[in-house]
C-alpha cells in the first residue's frame, strides 16, 4: 500500500511538471490559476505532497486531460486549442468598418473637410489594428507576431500624431518614436527571455 502511494505521488509530481511545461506555464502562473501559492506547486512537483481531489480535478481541467492521466505513469501530448489570427482580425475589421462609416457620413453631410482632411480617417485605424493584434499575440506568446504588430502600432501611432499635430516638426516625432520603438522592443524581448528562464 505504501509503495502504491509513493508511486502515485511520484507520477503526480512528474505529470504536473510535464503538463505545466506543455502549456508553457510557470509555477507562479499555474498557482494563480489554481488560487494556490507557487510554493505548493513546487512542493507537488518535487513529490513532497499530493494535491487534494478537488485540486487534482482542477489541474485536469487546466491541462485538458483526465484525472487518470495525472495519476498515470505514461504522459500524453496535450491538444492545445488552435490560436489563429482570425479572432483579432474580426476586431480589426470592426474598427476599420467604423472608421469607413464615419468617413462616409462626414463626406455626405460635410462635403468639405473639417479641421482635418477626411482621408486621415483611413490612417488612424492602423495603430489601433496593430495594438489589437499585439495584445492577442502577447497573450498567446507568439514572439515574431509580437514584434511585427508592436512595430505597426508604434510607427502607425507616430504617423497619426504627425497628421494630427502638423505644427510640430516631423523629425521630432520620428526621433521620439525611434527611441520609444527601441525601448519597447527591448522591454518585450527582455520580458519574454525572463519568462523563459523562469520556466522550470
Amino acid at each position: 500500500m505504501e509503495n502504491r502511494r509513493e508511486e502515485l505521488q511520484k507520477n503526480i509530481a512528474k505529470n504536473i511538471q510535464y503538463y505545466r511545461k506543455q502549456l508553457n506555464l510557470t509555477q507562479l502562473e499555474l498557482a494563480e490559476i489554481l488560487n494556490y501559492s507557487d510554493k505548493s506547486i513546487s512542493k507537488w512537483e518535487r513529490g513532497e505532497g499530493i494535491p487534494d481531489v478537488f485540486v487534482l480535478n482542477k489541474l485536469a481541467e487546466v491541462f485538458h486531460i483526465s484525472i487518470n492521466d495525472l495519476l498515470s505513469e505514461k504522459t500524453k501530448k496535450i491538444k492545445k486549442p488552435k490560436q489563429t489570427q482570425l479572432k483579432p482580425l474580426i476586431y480589426v475589421l470592426i474598427v476599420w468598418a467604423d472608421f469607413t462609416i464615419a468617413y462616409g457620413l462626414l463626406k455626405m453631410f460635410y462635403p468639405r473637410d473639417l479641421f482635418f482632411p477626411l482621408w486621415h480617417l483611413f490612417i488612424y485605424p492602423i495603430p489601433i489594428s496593430g495594438l489589437i493584434f499585439f495584445i492577442f499575440n502577447l497573450v498567446w506568446k507568439k514572439l515574431p507576431y509580437i514584434y511585427l504588430f508592436l512595430t505597426v502600432f508604434i510607427w502607425g501611432s507616430a504617423l497619426s500624431l504627425q497628421l494630427l499635430f502638423t505644427t510640430l516638426p516631423a523629425h521630432l516625432f520620428y526621433i521620439i518614436t525611434t527611441a520609444l520603438y527601441l525601448l519597447f522592443m527591448y522591454i518585450t524581448f527582455y520580458t519574454m527571455q525572463y519568462r523563459k528562464k523562469r520556466r522550470k
